[in-house]
């Protein structure tokens, strides 16, 4: 038996239909169950219920630390953003990022001539991102909360970049920037790919809480046109991201903070306690974290042209980790 029912009808298409049962998945007490609709093919998590802004504020805690600590690259679908707007005239086009994190990729968007605005709930963040990069128009809240400002611009492009997958009422989300979109706007997002091969057996971060729903290019296209959003352009990648991401992940602040977490009465012990504590949020901590990662990029992809020229388990595009896609709101 599935630890939760099905629903009676889609909680993203908002039709009734027939639901698949995929798999259940445990974290700490709360049971999850994994279905798939028969109408729209996108895959969700009951319960469907975003952990809110506590939970992702102390996710993005090391997102913060190491961007005091002198900021973080852009990703892929960054810079795939950057290549593709960058030869266009975009002076005094207004950019909506809708989980704008620390603004990095904002100001690249900013660079090419965007009036960028961004939201995310991580209060802590948005500071970060006004201080680090001057940015001006930014709101530490909730999507939800900003989409009840009165007298909102409409918006030339509008991106979320890893964020459909975190959200709980998917249809509200799409009709409100449909709401502030013009009929020209672009809409541009990533997503990891549900068909994705993995390059290692680690899927760890594609749970609920975190995510609850898993697409692929299919669902999206179903989805999406549903809400008069036409996708146009696929683009896929993230193969070195995830291989450093999971081949290369020791974990060693998770475990050190899960760790430190213990209580004890022994005076050394609770030392030490505080010790690893101090430790997991020092400079050297973080900068020893970064370099790593950024060390490993030519490693991880040496490691991938190797397996694709002796055809050791190669990846075709579908099967990449993540994909970008690009489309235009129609009215």
């Amino acid at each position: 038996m599935p630890y939760q029912k099905p629903p009676k009808t889609c909680p993203v298409c908002e039709r009734e239909a027939k639901f698949n049962f995929i798999q259940d998945f445990k974290r700490i007490e709360n049971g999850f169950s994994l279905y798939e609709c028969s109408r729209c093919q996108v895959q969700f998590w009951i319960p469907m219920k975003n952990p809110g802004r506590d939970v992702y504020g102390a996710q993005r805690r090391i997102v913060v630390l190491d961007k005091i600590r002198g900021g973080r690259r852009l990703s892929w679908w960054h810079k795939e953003f950057i290549k593709f707007f960058k030869n266009q005239n975009n002076q005094s086009k207004k950019l909506l990022d809708i989980g704008c994190g620390t603004g990095e990729f904002l100001n690249a968007a900013q660079k090419i001539g965007f009036d960028v605005w961004g939201v995310d709930f991580a209060r802590n963040t948005i500071k970060l991102a006004k201080s680090f990069y001057n940015l001006k128009n930014l709101y530490a809240e909730s999507w939800e909360d900003f989409s009840q400002r009165k007298n909102l611009t409409n918006f030339d492009v509008i991106t979320f970049f890893e964020v459909i997958e975190h959200l709980d009422d998917i249809p509200k989300f799409l009709r409100f920037i449909s709401k502030i979109a013009s009929p020209e706007t672009y809409i541009v997002l990533s997503t990891p790919n549900r068909e994705r091969k993995s390059l290692v057996a680690d899927f760890s971060d594609d749970f609920p809480p975190g995510h609850l729903t898993r697409w692929d290019y299919a669902s999206l296209l179903k989805v999406f046109n549903l809400y008069g959003i036409k996708l146009e352009n696929k683009i896929y990648g993230g193969d070195i991201d995830h291989f450093i991401g999971t081949c290369f992940r020791f974990n060693v602040g998770r475990k050190i903070n899960s760790f430190s977490q213990n209580r004890t009465e022994n005076i050394l012990l609770k030392f030490f306690l505080r010790f690893l504590k101090f430790f997991i949020n020092s400079n050297f901590y973080y900068n020893l974290a970064r370099t790593k990662n950024t060390l490993f990029i030519p490693l991880a992809w040496v490691i991938l042209k190797i397996k694709n020229i002796f055809n050791i388990n190669p990846l075709t595009e579908e099967e990449k980790p993540y994909f970008l896609l690009i489309g235009k709101i129609r009215k």
